[in-house]
């Protein structure tokens, strides 16, 4: 009778279950992992809008938030920049870029790969009536859209993250 510890059978049974969890536990974690680099993209297009929106209240000058798709524009892809309107120009206040390498797209639909998405917040925190072109998309790794952020009330003037649960946005 061994009183000093663990036989070699307990040991190489123990590693094979912790083996066995892990071929398991791998696939899963993997998605959790790349479902919160989305969220936290989607958090990232939240906090740039409302930030605009911030500055706009704040300053009495319109502001807006300028996200590039691609690298098409003056902006790096999956860039994003506040700008002001001040004196008949428009002027930087705040660029970045997005944390992760994760597909951004354009517009209510999804579907713009290119160019700029273009959200505007007039001096009382509202913005101009939504043309369908307002939103950052979030992709998953088919292609399919995941969230989107944008103003969901141009009224008010409210950013929102909604998610896509495969038949409507929620």
């Amino acid at each position: 009778m061994n009183k000093g510890g663990f036989t070699l059978v307990e040991v190489i049974v123990v590693v094979a279950m912790i083996g066995i969890l892990a071929i398991f536990a791998g696939p899963a974690t993997l998605d959790w992992i790349q479902g919160a680099k989305r969220k936290e993209i989607s958090r990232q297009a939240w906090s740039v809008l409302m930030d605009a929106r911030a500055k706009a209240v704040s300053a009495n000058l319109e502001h807006r938030a300028v996200f590039t798709l691609d690298g098409s524009a003056a902006n790096n892809a999956n860039s994003y920049l506040i700008q002001r309107f001040n004196g008949g120009a428009w002027e930087d206040v705040l660029s970045g870029v997005f944390t992760q390498n994760i597909e951004v797209r354009g517009k209510d639909s999804c579907d713009q790969t290119t160019g700029t998405v273009t959200i505007n917040f007039k001096p009382n925190g509202t913005a101009p009536a939504a043309t369908g072109d307002s939103y950052v998309c979030v992709m998953n790794e088919s292609g399919a859209p995941k969230f989107k952020t944008g103003v969901v009330h141009s009224v008010t003037g409210r950013v929102a993250i909604q998610g896509w649960n495969g038949s409507a946005w929620k």
